[in-house]
């Protein structure tokens, strides 16, 4: 148990970890994924979340999309050309083929778009998602997936999940103010408080997974931890760079939201190890590392934009850093990262995810050294 602040440890590990950790990113190979039975079929090993894309930095897809935004956003606390390693990992893809467009392989262009090598292709991915991209009833954004290869699509008909917000609603909006075309920006704006309007968990105030048009339900009605710190995540970068775009009905919503969000997150907080459980309200399953660091990050934000008070939420905020810096091995990876994680009906399914050393675990943790950095040197 961490039973007071954090001292000149926390500022000892925060340098000497992060440089670790964004090695240990780089050179991530899909070689670490974890053994797994591959007599399995497709559908039993998506259960338990072996994707085999997922698994280190060669692919084009959300893990390894989450993985550069990290890196990007902490470059200028790290030795070494980060900037060159981006580069050279698009025009590798290029080489490698790019994948079918979907929601989960925009991401990589959240960290490519202001990139003058990227810009081609990110304007035509932004058109893509405006005119194009499958749509649910009211015009929600479709949560379609990769398949099995690159060339494959998993269309999941009728259904928004929480994880679009950030890999795919972010980049529009921002690809929205960079060109100046409003209607990309109104796009994300809409598509924001559709995701907040059903997903949200009245009782908590925290996020379901998902909600399927066609069934009209949240799946199992599962308040997963990494998928609120998407939200978390999400929502003050929404809420922050579409500021001279939002009304100031739509301001108050999500702002309502956000800190309504936090709030809950607070109140499921296991303060014992001070981390949230990959089942944010189920204690028996297991505390999970890249969800507690993205919700943190996120956290940092709402304090630097004035969206939550800080004497609130520093103190057991630095604690959660602290326990997630304790989590990073001497090698510099991650530990205690679920690996991909499809909307499921059961709280259990959830707890048997594996864990294994990803990309975007590591990201999210650099996500969240990157937004401390002003509280770690204070």
């Amino acid at each position: 148990m961490i039973d007071k602040l954090p001292s000149s440890q926390l500022k000892d590990d925060y340098y000497q970890k992060i440089q670790l950790i964004a090695e240990k990113l780089m050179s991530l190979s899909d070689e670490e994924a974890p053994a797994i039975d591959h007599s399995l079929s497709e559908a039993k090993l998506a259960e338990i979340g072996f994707f085999a894309r997922d698994f280190g930095m060669k692919e084009w897809d959300w893990p390894q999309g989450v993985g550069l935004y990290g890196l990007k956003k902490a470059a200028t606390s790290l030795k070494g050309d980060v900037a060159g390693f981006i580069e050279s990992w698009f025009y590798e893809q290029l080489k490698l083929g790019l994948p079918l467009r979907n929601i989960n392989t925009v991401t990589p262009l959240l960290a490519l778009y202001d990139y003058e090598f990227a810009e081609a292709i990110s304007v035509e991915w932004a058109q893509w998602i405006y005119e194009e991209a499958e749509r649910t009833e009211e015009n929600g954004l479709q949560h379609v997936t990769s398949g099995e290869t690159k060339r494959e699509l998993n269309l999941h008909p009728g259904e928004i999940w929480i994880d679009t917000l950030f890999m795919t609603g972010l980049f529009l909006v921002k690809m929205g103010k960079k060109h100046q075309r409003k209607e990309w920006v109104d796009e994300g704006i809409y598509q924001t408080l559709l995701h907040v309007k059903y997903l949200h968990d009245r009782k908590t105030n925290l996020f379901f997974h998902g909600w399927t048009f066609e069934g009209r339900h949240n799946f199992g009605e599962v308040l997963w931890c990494r998928g609120n710190s998407w939200m978390a995540l999400a929502l003050p970068i929404i809420l922050k760079t579409a500021e001279e775009d939002l009304t100031t009905s739509e301001k108050r919503f999500l702002t309502e939201a956000y800190v309504k969000q936090v709030e809950g997150l607070f109140s499921v907080l296991d303060r014992r190890c001070y981390q949230w459980h990959t089942v944010l309200t189920n204690e028996e399953s297991y505390c999970e590392t890249s969800g507690t660091a993205g919700i943190l990050a996120g956290i940092f934000l709402g304090i630097d934009y004035g969206l939550l008070d800080r004497e609130t939420y520093l103190p057991d905020g630095l604690k959660v850093l602290q326990s997630v810096l304790d989590q990073i091995s001497e090698s510099g990876e991650v530990k205690g990262v679920s690996a991909g994680t499809p909307v499921a009906l059961t709280e259990d399914a959830y707890h048997r995810i594996i864990q294994a050393p990803m990309a975007y675990g590591q990201s999210m943790v650099l996500l969240m050294l990157a937004y401390a950095k002003k509280y770690i040197e204070n």
